[in-house]
């Protein structure tokens, strides 16, 4: 046999052998780092699900809590003596307007009160052109509840509204809360804000966590009411939610988080961005990526060092072989 056929054998020997040796570590690593990036993403995924919902959820309660604050106070003084004998009396009441005033001053949420008697209407300052308890009935929820016995009502909506503030801050597009509390000859409206509502709890700009949420206030219609927050585009969302659940949007985009309002049939729907488990994914695939090229690289020299110890002693048992049948 020739000298370079003999240089090439050994040469293609070696090639095997580290070749085996790289092969048997890419299988170990690839297998390795897919079952590990797996039961990472999975388990990562759950945890951020898990945060989301304590977060959004705890926004939502915090919200109930203070529109709860807000029927407490509307109910306390709808059993004011004033209140009261201003229902029983066609005279007008002096009295009433500053009661109304001094509730709608205990929150920055409460944009007006309007108390309807059989013969009078009271509303707070800052109101005009207030739509009359008939025209209000327009609204086919108000109009159940004044036909019913409940003693109060919730109400979110974004229609029939009334263009009746004078405060430059309300935009009537943005929709209504208000709530109705049924009093012994009339009614007493109170109007809640809700881009209030939205900026005092479902403003997650500064969350470290969770800043690009998303949140709207869903009607029992299916409509929403408008926040300055929120991008239009992204309310084509809204159609996936599952009331009281938590899904993934169908372009894996955002966790869709719903959760009950206060009001009856309505709904708070949270689009919480994957974007941030995403970029976590991402790095810790990088990393795999590298722990994979520097598993490569530790193969590649242990397959060279294999192939010296195995390649060198023969070549050097063949050379002296030829030297002894020279």
């Amino acid at each position: 046999m020739a000298v370079d056929d003999r240089c090439r054998t050994f040469q293609a020997l070696t090639r095997r052998i580290v070749g085996y040796v790289l092969l048997s570590a890419a299988l170990f690593t690839v297998v390795l780092s897919t079952v590990s990036f797996l039961l990472v993403s999975r388990s990562a995924l759950r945890t951020f699900r898990a945060s989301a919902e304590a977060t959004v959820t705890q926004r939502v309660e915090r919200s109930a809590m203070a529109i709860a604050a807000a029927q407490a106070s509307a109910v306390q003084i709808s059993h004011n003596t004033a209140v009261l004998e201003a229902l029983a009396s066609d005279q007008a009441s002096p009295a009433v307007k500053p009661l109304l005033d001094t509730l709608k001053n205990t929150s920055f949420g409460i944009i007006g009160l309007t108390l309807y008697t059989p013969t009078r209407t009271y509303t707070t300052s800052g109101m005009a052109g207030v739509p009359t308890l008939a025209e209000m009935l327009q609204e086919p929820q108000i109009a159940a509840f004044v036909r019913s016995d409940e003693p109060s009502w919730l109400s979110v909506r974004t229609s029939h509204m009334a263009h009746i503030y004078q405060d430059v801050r309300y935009d009537p597009s943005f929709g209504m809360i208000t709530y109705i509390v049924r009093l012994p000859q009339g009614f007493l409206f109170m109007d809640l804000h809700p881009r209030y509502i939205y900026q005092s709890f479902f403003d997650y700009r500064e969350h470290p966590n969770f800043a690009g949420i998303e949140t709207y206030i869903l009607t029992s219609r299916g409509t929403y009411l408008r926040s300055p927050f929120n991008q239009e585009e992204h309310a084509r969302y809204l159609s996936e939610a599952v009331p009281g659940a938590t899904t993934l949007s169908r372009d894996r985009r955002f966790l869709i988080v719903a959760r009950p309002f206060a009001a009856p049939g309505s709904q708070v729907v949270s689009l919480v961005p994957l974007e941030p488990y995403y970029r976590r994914m991402r790095a810790f695939l990088l990393l795999l990526v590298g722990c994979a090229g520097l598993s490569a690289l530790a193969a590649w020299l242990l397959g060279r060092y294999l192939s010296s110890t195995i390649v060198g002693p023969l070549m050097r048992l063949r050379a002296k072989m030829q030297r002894w049948s020279a």
